[in-house]
Formats: C-alpha cells, structure tokens, sequence
C-alpha cells in the first residue's frame, strides 16, 4: 500500500504526473493517494525528489502483516517505464518555460515576419498585373 508522509511532501506533484492512473492529487500542498485507483505500481516512489511517499504492507484482520501484492508489470518494464517517468519529471518545468518563452518572444517575431512576406508576395502580384495591364493597352 501507498502512504504519504505529510511531513516529508512538498507538493512537488512529480507522484501526480508520473501516476498513470490518476489515483494522486495534490491538496493544501501536500500529495493525497486515492486507495481506490492505485495500481501499486509504485511509479511514484521513483520520481518523489523528497522519498516522501513509502510502500507498507498492511495488516489483517488478525494484526498480522501480509506481504504486498506484487507489481502488475515485468520488472524489466517496469524498470524502463519508472526511468521514463523520472525523466519526465525533471523535464516538465523546462517544457513549460520553454514553451512560454516561445509564446512571448518568437511566435510575435515569426507572425511579422509572415505578414511581411504575404505583403511582399501581394505587391509583387499587384506589380505583374498592373505589367500586364499596362502590356495589353499598348
């Protein structure tokens, strides 16, 4: 079974983008794991940068602890896909700054440069027609 440990979560929500089933949330800072939809893949483990999510095995009803299902992938898989998430996770912030810096600066600077080039295009048009007129009438 998934456990947070509050005390330890900064609320990174690296667990929430490497969850494939959605079964995590960040709420008041802090990651909140929906028993219910979890996996227990344990994907989150891997990418927590604080190791503040844990596996535990829980108890029965007689208090006696029973060991945790195993994971529902092969190992070799399940070693490339939690490499993969981890990648992932570092890379998400560096998306978003690129993206925005893209949005701010180049796609202004690419839009005039295509409104330019149209214009161009149209008066080179206007040009040969107006040739073309002045050709005809002679």
């Amino acid at each position: 079974m998934i456990w947070i440990d509050s005390e330890r979560c900064t609320g990174s929500g690296a667990c929430v983008a490497a969850c494939q089933f959605g079964a995590l949330r960040i709420l008041d800072d802090v990651a909140q794991v929906d028993l219910e939809r979890c996996a227990e893949c344990q994907a989150c483990l891997e990418v927590c940068p604080e190791r503040a999510i844990l596996w535990i095995s829980e108890p029965d009803e007689q208090g006696h602890e029973i060991a945790p299902r195993p994971e529902r992938m092969p190992q070799a898989q399940s070693a490339a896909k939690s490499s993969a998430v981890r990648l992932a996770a570092r890379a998400l912030p560096w998306v978003g700054t690129v993206l925005a810096t893209v949005g701010r600066y180049v796609a202004p600077r690419m839009l005039d440069a295509l409104l330019e080039a149209l214009d161009r295009r149209d008066m080179a048009h206007r040009a040969r027609r107006s040739a073309r007129g002045l050709h005809e009438s002679r």
